[in-house]
Formats: structure tokens, C-alpha cells, sequence
């Protein structure tokens, strides 16, 4: 009986590399503050960048978890601020833990750093970027202390 060489497996191609982006504020915010306002991230890490007007275009097809933090500021005592993801696609909100602070007694009326957190299923093409729920005497979004992160899951 012969023997017959048999070429070895082909290796497996290396896995895509996971979509991920890490985002920060330029500077101090204290323009747009209002409810409906983006948190007007203009920095990235990564391989999602950034769209214009703050956004943030994650591909169809893919699943992914969005967290931010937000430090914040307060003209007034009882000042108050809630963060969100939001779906310009569909027009909505999505579902997850909503960020909200409160003002605290310190002189400054610094607020806790509050962080929203949702998953994402991508079944098309989605448009995202983090806003501004509802506030009261909101006067500064943090520059050093506000991020906001999307990284792929599997």
C-alpha cells in the first residue's frame, strides 16, 4: 500500500477585530445644555468614529453596549441632570439604565457622576449619540471627568 501525502488544515483566518470607540468632550460644556441637546463629544479612540453633530454610525448586523458618565455642574442647589443613549434612526430612546444626577451641597453644586448603560442590536445601519434627558439649572458638562464608550460585543 502507498502512502500519499495529505497537506495540513489550512489555518483559520484571524477573527475581524471588535468595533469599539471611546469618546470625550473638547472642552468644558456650557452651550447646549438643554433637554433634546447631545453631550458634544468631539474626541475619539478607536475604530468607530465619529459622524458630524456628535453622533456616532454603528454598522447593521452587530451587537454592542453603550455606556457614558457625565460630570456635572449646577447653578443652583437643586439642579438635576439625566443622560440617555438615543436612536436617531428610529427616533427614540433606548432601553437601558438612564444616568441622572443631582446637585450636591458642596460650593460648586457639583453633581455625582451618573452612567447610563443599554445594549444594542444593530438590524440596520443605526445612528447614535448620547443626550440630554431633562435638567434643571444644568450650567457645565466636565471636559476631564465625562466620556462616553461603545464597544462590540459577540
Amino acid at each position: 500500500m502507498a502512502l500519499r501525502a495529505v497537506a495540513p488544515p489550512l489555518p483559520n483566518p484571524p477573527p475581524e477585530p471588535l468595533l469599539r470607540g471611546s469618546y470625550f468632550l473638547g472642552a468644558d460644556q456650557t452651550t447646549g445644555l438643554s433637554a433634546g441637546s447631545a453631550i458634544r463629544f468631539v474626541d475619539y479612540r478607536g475604530n468607530l468614529p465619529l459622524i458630524p453633530s456628535y453622533r456616532v454610525l454603528l454598522p447593521a448586523g452587530k451587537t454592542f453596549r453603550l455606556t457614558a458618565a457625565v460630570l456635572t455642574q449646577f447653578s443652583a442647589s437643586n439642579g438635576s441632570c439625566n443622560i440617555r443613549w438615543y436612536d436617531e434612526t428610529v427616533g427614540s430612546y433606548l432601553d437601558g439604565v438612564n444616568g441622572n444626577t443631582l446637585s450636591t451641597a458642596n460650593p460648586a453644586n457639583q453633581g455625582m457622576q451618573p452612567t447610563t448603560y443599554c445594549e444594542l442590536v444593530t438590524s440596520t445601519d443605526t445612528v447614535v449619540y448620547l443626550r440630554i434627558v431633562n435638567q434643571l439649572s444644568l450650567s457645565t458638562i466636565v471636559r476631564g471627568n465625562s466620556y462616553g464608550e461603545i464597544i462590540e460585543i459577540r
